[in-house]
């Protein structure tokens, strides 16, 4: 049934057909890949349930290449938001009047060596033998493994336990990157770890978290392109 879920799931928020067929096609099948034209091959997906305890999708579209990522926030102007690798990230809308500007943040940990000043305000107590098995369908059904981080914040006092999988080859600062930006371009769930866990761990599950509803959903084959042709270079900083 998840299965099924998942690839209906492109349809309705406009993915180009069927993964399975383009994903097979030869690279000449696509459109031209320029500076303008930005593609996404990959996409992480999350799960989270909203205000009205419905559960909504999140998919963040990735290029191992360029390592981009793509997010469609749901907004009626803001049509897409691309995280870049040196900390930028760029916001493309549209207003109501058909005129199309962007909007720059800049997260600076994405880019900068990870920190391990902050211990004082946590702890980790890592439990390898505490593991979520997932699987990638397009990957001959390759296992995701997930193991259990429990985090003490020690001024708090409040505890928690995430999952995090080392299984992809990603900056992770990029995905937690986006709950640190301004006005609607920030993710609609909450999942920012910069300076507790590695660059490498991507978290899948949190546990002992009321706050927290986003389960990592998937990993999939998808074909997505955007284009930046026409956005102006100004700055503005949020969409509000």
């Amino acid at each position: 049934m998840e299965t099924v879920f998942i690839r209906l799931l492109f349809v309705s928020i406009g993915l180009l057909g069927n993964w399975g067929s383009l994903y097979a096609q030869a690279p000449n099948a696509f459109p031209s890949r320029g500076e303008r034209n930005h593609y996404f091959p990959e996409a992480f997906i999350y799960q989270y349930t909203d205000q009205e305890d419905e559960i909504r999708f999140v998919w963040l579209c990735y290029n191992p290449d360029t390592r981009e990522i793509l997010y469609i926030p749901n907004d009626d102007m803001l049509q897409a938001v691309i995280s870049y690798p040196n900390g930028s990230y760029i916001g493309y809308l549209i207003d109501e009047n058909g005129q199309k500007h962007t909007i720059r943040q800049h997260i600076p940990e994405v880019a900068e060596n990870e920190k391990s000043a902050h211990h004082d305000f946590y702890r980790l107590n890592t439990r390898t033998q505490d593991t979520i098995i997932r699987h990638q369908e397009f990957q001959h059904d390759e296992p995701i493994s997930s193991s259990a981080i429990d985090i003490d914040y020690l001024k708090s006092g409040e505890k928690e336990t995430v999952y995090v999988t080392e299984d992809f080859d990603i900056n992770t600062y990029q995905i937690y990157g986006f709950n640190r930006l301004e006005g609607d371009m920030h993710l609609p769930f909450s999942l920012d770890y910069i300076n507790i866990l590695t660059k490498k761990q991507l978290v899948t599950d949190v546990k002992n978290n009321p706050y927290q509803t986003a389960i990592f959903n998937g990993h999939t084959a998808t074909v997505y392109h955007f284009d930046t042709a026409g956005y102006p270079d100004t700055e503005k900083k949020d969409t509000n």
